[in-house]
């Protein structure tokens, strides 16, 4: 069962430099990641109960190919070490970075890239290699992959509904949208919010119209980065809470700022779905980071 994740904290990684000791760890390199994600890719179709052969970096679903390439930008490894003597000694856990791109193309059409930066730890440094890329790829399957899956799969979406949301494709005007599990971050979040997310998730995918018209026929991606709440005014596209204001009551706006990026060209507005999405309303000055990947065919 792939985990789902609701809440992705910012990573900031500082690289080691000079002093540190040698890695005692084998560098990861893009083919071993490229064949791992073939391999999770396949290993999330299967339990969405259809089927899938991994070879190399490309995962064969039914009369299609998706080639899964990870580019490795770096890796560093910090050497778990000992701290103290004799029985006060302490292990202290190593630790391994990686910064990797993640591209899918799909018969032989590039549909996404996206970059991502990941870090684990163990005292076994192979442990946390193995760890590293595992869970980054994870993360890149429950948050992108996901939607990607289903695209290809042109069947309702039963591999987000394997992580426990129902969102069906949204039907928009000559194509047809499918959503991957939202990415949630804030101060104080429920872990549980995500999980709750699937009317604000189908919103957002029937909105989308507007960002996909005109666009050559295939797959294509959409990635909305939105951040809601938060001290300030409302900005440029401030929304309002779903409520009816009575007489004398007052109704405050909540700020709304974020991108959307089509096909890897980033600046879309994102004012065009603030009236047409049902966005969470983070309280006070709370803000709220809503990451949101979709794959749209367009016919």
């Amino acid at each position: 069962m792939l985990p789902v994740l609701t809440a992705l904290p910012v990573l900031t990684v500082l690289f080691a430099c000079g002093g540190e000791p040698a890695p005692t760890v084998d560098p990861i390199t893009s083919a071993e990641a490229s064949a791992a994600a073939a391999r999770i890719f396949c290993e999330a179709s299967t339990q969405a109960g259809g089927t899938c052969a991994a070879e190399g970096g490309v995962a064969t679903i039914g009369a299609h190919k998706v080639e899964l390439a990870v580019t490795i930008k770096d890796f560093v490894a910090l050497n778990s070490r000992s701290l103290g003597v004799g029985s006060s000694a302490q292990q202290i856990p190593g630790e391994v970075q990686l910064v990797a791109d993640v591209g899918v193309s799909v018969d032989g059409a590039a549909v996404s890239t996206l970059d991502f930066t990941h870090a684990a730890n163990d005292v076994d440094m192979a442990v946390a290699r193995a760890a590293v890329l595992d869970e980054l790829l994870q993360r890149w399957m429950v948050g992108y992959g996901l939607a990607a899956l289903d695209a290809v799969g042109g069947e309702g979406a039963p591999a987000l509904a394997g992580v426990g949301m129902e969102v069906a494709p949204a039907a928009l005007e000559g194509a047809t949208a499918w959503a991957a599990y939202p990415m949630l971050s804030g101060s104080g979040l429920d872990p549980k919010t995500g999980g709750r997310m699937a009317p604000q998730v189908s919103s957002m995918a029937k909105a989308l119209g507007p960002y996909v018209e005109g666009m050559k026929p295939g797959l294509h991606s959409v990635h909305v980065k939105a951040e809601l709440g938060g001290p300030g005014g409302p900005g440029a596209c401030g929304i309002l809470p779903p409520v009816v204001a009575g007489p004398g009551a007052s109704v405050s706006m909540v700020r709304l700022a974020g991108d959307v990026t089509v096909d890897g060209a980033a600046g879309a507005d994102i004012c065009a779905l603030s009236e047409a999405v049902a966005w969470p309303l983070p309280k006070g000055e709370v803000k709220l980071a809503w990451e949101q990947f979709f794959v749209v065919r367009v016919d």
